[in-house]
């Protein structure tokens, strides 16, 4: 069996994506996963947590990473997850025998897209690195084609789609959950759930705008993690303007994720097109949503009005106000469409078509190193 090293700088409870790609690790061989995290008790006996915290925090991270893997010892493959994760992985396999290298490239920034310092850092340590990589993986087709130009590939990334559904842990409390955001409390008759926080840049304060001159009949939740300076701008606006049906608050773990969704009914997926990253975004967020039978309301970004147009599970326009409308009033077709796409769509499938092509290409790998192919009879 592979002994496989997967890295991760993320915070594992709110991260669907990089959940989704342990699993797979796991089903390939044996994985050694090492990820921030909110709790200090690992979830297996393989999963290493990283703790540190503060303005040394990236340095500390590569040398935990070294550090572990003298720990694990031999290992087979190294699993980057996204960019923070490159250095240390490529490092760890120059001083090993030469693992195969995975990274999954989540993000598509591109250098001229990025302005700030410590991002167009990020750009070049991409540029450098993702050639060095043995298999690269992406989370849609548009993206694949875009990265094989941009990094001068040798081959197309893997598509690992972002088709992720929200389960309960256990671990939530509905009393405590209702008495916090009292959601069954609300009179609305039309409950919006949006989980990008107040990214300003993402149309949050049109869409705040929208749902507050509908009126009472409609609610607007915003989840997730926003800054300061953004949060302060959209409860001023709130404020000033007198809305009544907006509520803010910060991000959930999955299980409570699922819970907010279910007492919603249309679930907002948005994103601007500013850069690559964005204008091909690869939402997990919309298929949480479809999964719990909510229909949606998108953005115009090319990934999304496709998938809007060839499954019918809502609307797909910059205009807010005008998608709200025309959803509630059919809102019976595409709340049947949304809970059709759910029966059609499978995580279990997603996952076991990215391990497919994840084991076929090792094997081409590791036949390659070590010069035996099979005999031809």
């Amino acid at each position: 069996m592979r002994k496989i090293f997967f890295i991760s700088a993320s915070i594992i409870e709110y991260d669907g994506r990089l959940r989704e790609l342990i699993e797979v690790s796991k089903s390939i061989g044996e994985t050694y996963y090492l990820t921030r995290s909110n709790s200090v008790t690992p979830i297996d006996e393989h999963h290493i947590i990283f703790t540190s915290r503060g303005p040394s925090t990236y340095i500390n991270f590569l040398l935990f990473c070294f550090k572990t893997a003298r720990k694990i010892g031999k290992f087979d493959v190294i699993w980057a997850d996204n960019r923070k994760a490159l250095i240390p992985s490529f490092l760890i396999a120059r001083l090993r025998k030469h693992p195969i290298l995975i990274q999954d490239a989540r993000e598509l920034y591109m250098f001229g897209d990025v302005r700030h310092f410590i991002g167009k850092i990020g750009c070049l340590v991409e540029i450098m690195l993702n050639r060095k990589f043995d298999i690269i993986i992406c989370a849609n087709k548009e993206r694949a084609e875009i990265m094989k130009r941009y990094y001068h590939l040798r081959m197309m990334p893997l598509v690992f789609e972002n088709v992720r559904k929200l389960e309960f842990d256990g671990t939530v409390d509905d009393a405590a959950f209702e008495e916090r955001y009292q959601m069954s409390k609300d009179k609305a008759r039309w409950k919006i759930i949006s989980t990008s926080g107040c990214d300003l840049d993402r149309g949050i304060e049109q869409l705040v705008e929208a749902v507050g001159r509908l009126g009472e009949e409609y609610s607007l939740y915003i989840f997730g993690n926003s800054s300061m300076k953004q949060e302060d701008f959209i409860e001023r606006k709130i404020m000033e303007i007198e809305y009544k049906n907006i509520h803010i608050f910060g991000p959930l773990k999955q299980d409570e994720l699922k819970y907010a969704i279910g007492m919603c009914d249309i679930g907002v997926v948005n994103y601007h097109a500013k850069d690559m990253n964005n204008k091909y975004c690869a939402s997990g967020k919309l298929y949480e949503f479809i999964f719990e039978g909510v229909p949606v309301i998108t953005t115009e970004n090319p990934s999304l009005k496709a998938l809007c147009e060839r499954f019918e599970v809502g609307i797909s326009c910059n205009d807010y106000q005008s998608a709200i409308r025309k959803l509630t009033e059919e809102y019976e077709y595409y709340q049947g469409k949304a809970r059709e796409m759910s029966k059609k769509i499978s995580v279990k499938s997603n996952r076991a078509g990215l391990k497919h092509h994840v084991v076929k290409a090792l094997e081409t790998i590791e036949r390659d190193r070590s010069g035996k192919y099979p005999e031809v009879v």
